[in-house]
């Protein structure tokens, strides 16, 4: 509906994904993913429980089917690219270097989006095993510094995005924190994810940067940004319960009653 009223649009999908019932627990998430990539996502940020599956199952469902070791079944990937700037290789198995990208661009009706993503840095306090071969950054000071570099690297580009979005599973409250800290008029919105905190108006920051959360499941958060020549974005944020006065999608009943 919001496509059929607005073509500009991107749909963000930050963590917590593929995990959470049973019947995803049973299937290592894949029952879960049809439905998903059928939403049309365009980017998305895996969440702390996304790698509860371990190692194996992260880097075969995200990073095409690149695991050190096999599945106990076949894993489904995800048909979206997924950011991570925060979580590093480690070990003999996997090149130095970021697990999966930092940053993602994405033009839309002549208005080019940069996004950094950056998941949750809580995973090796779950258990270390489902961090295995893979380093999470950890600290105030070192988030601020990824995310200025980041936001450098995206600005170098020709031509550089006409707006910069952190797409984050940290949490709201390291979110609000991050945003009061980073450089001034960088970064317009942090998406946040996580906590699972209502807002239903943006949380304003020290640096200019807009932090809002869509709630859980419940809601779909919908940030409306006007860009017009030579004058300063606009932005308007609601959230949308999902309920049953929506109109049931007949090709995604057919995936969830497959599934």
């Amino acid at each position: 509906m919001i496509r059929n009223d607005n073509a500009n649009s991107v749909l963000m999908n930050i963590g917590d994904t593929f995990h959470g019932g049973v019947e995803a627990f049973y299937s290592l998430g894949n029952d879960i993913v049809a439905p998903v990539n059928a939403l049309g996502i365009d980017i998305g940020v895996p969440g702390n429980w996304d790698f509860a599956y371990g190692p194996n199952v992260t880097r075969a469902r995200y990073t095409n089917g690149n695991s050190p070791a096999p599945t106990p079944i076949a894993i489904t990937q995800t048909t979206f690219p997924n950011l991570a700037a925060n979580v590093t290789n480690t070990g003999p198995l996997f090149p130095a270097g970021t697990l999966l990208p930092a940053t993602f661009t994405k033009t839309v009706a002549g208005v080019k989006i940069g996004f950094i993503g950056i998941t949750s840095d809580m995973v090796p306090y779950m258990s270390p095993l489902l961090a295995a071969g893979m380093t999470f950054l950890q600290g105030e000071t070192n988030y601020v510094n990824l995310i200025n570099g980041l936001v450098i690297e995206l600005n170098s580009q020709v031509p550089a995005p006409d707006i910069v979005v952190v797409m984050s599973e940290l949490g709201i409250h390291k979110d609000q924190r991050l945003a009061d800290l980073i450089t001034p008029n960088t970064v317009d919105v942090f998406f946040s994810a996580h906590t699972h905190e209502l807002t239903t108006s943006p949380l304003q920051s020290t640096s200019g940067a807009l932090v809002v959360e869509a709630g859980n499941d419940t809601y779909l958060g919908r940030m409306d940004v006007t860009v017009l020549a030579n004058t300063p974005h606009t932005y308007s944020w609601r959230v949308i319960p999902i309920e049953e006065t929506i109109l049931e999608d007949v090709a995604m009943k057919a995936l969830i009653d497959s599934a």
